[in-house]
């Protein structure tokens, strides 16, 4: 061979390594940037599903604290009842009433705050389950389409790219 042919031989092969070398940086970057998209998604995914479990904790506590709210304010108005019927029970005419009224109204009083307990009890947990079976029922091609990034005709050329590049 001549030394210009070897001469022109070798600047193509220069210039197909130097092409080489910049389509694979470019090609590296780009999948940099799927991978740091795909996290973020993946980041994002399971923000949600903790913001939705904090969510149920909180409604569960909410209704913690009515209930024990209602205890409270049971407790309080029994002591003013208990008052009330005290001072009817001082007096003789109406000493024998007072305790039968006295009677009735704990009973009453304690089965509607019973009632308006288990009530919040149930509609709190309901809500909570809600909100938790909402994480647990997200189906599987929503779950696909959120972790797909935006550039995918980006990452099958690459793709392509280095199935051409390792023949």
């Amino acid at each position: 061979m001549t030394p210009t042919v070897l001469f022109i031989a070798s600047l193509l092969t220069v210039c197909a390594a130097v092409l080489t070398l910049t389509l694979l940086r470019r090609a590296e970057k780009m999948l940099r940037g799927v991978r740091l998209e795909t996290l973020s998604l993946r980041s994002n995914a399971k923000a949600l599903l903790l913001a939705r479990l904090l969510a149920a904790e909180n409604t569960r506590l909410v209704a913690k604290g009515i209930d024990q709210g209602s205890l409270f304010l049971q407790g309080s108005h029994r002591a003013i009842s208990d008052v009330a019927f005290a001072f009817l029970e001082l007096l003789p005419s109406t000493r024998g009433s007072a305790t039968v009224a006295r009677e009735t109204h704990n009973l009453i009083s304690a089965g509607l705050y019973g009632v308006f307990r288990e009530v919040n009890r149930h509609v709190g947990e309901k809500i909570a389950s809600d909100i938790e079976k909402k994480n647990k029922t997200i189906p599987e091609s929503k779950k696909a389409a959120s972790t797909q990034p935006k550039h995918a005709k980006k990452i099958k050329r690459v793709k392509k790219f280095a199935r051409k590049k390792s023949r």
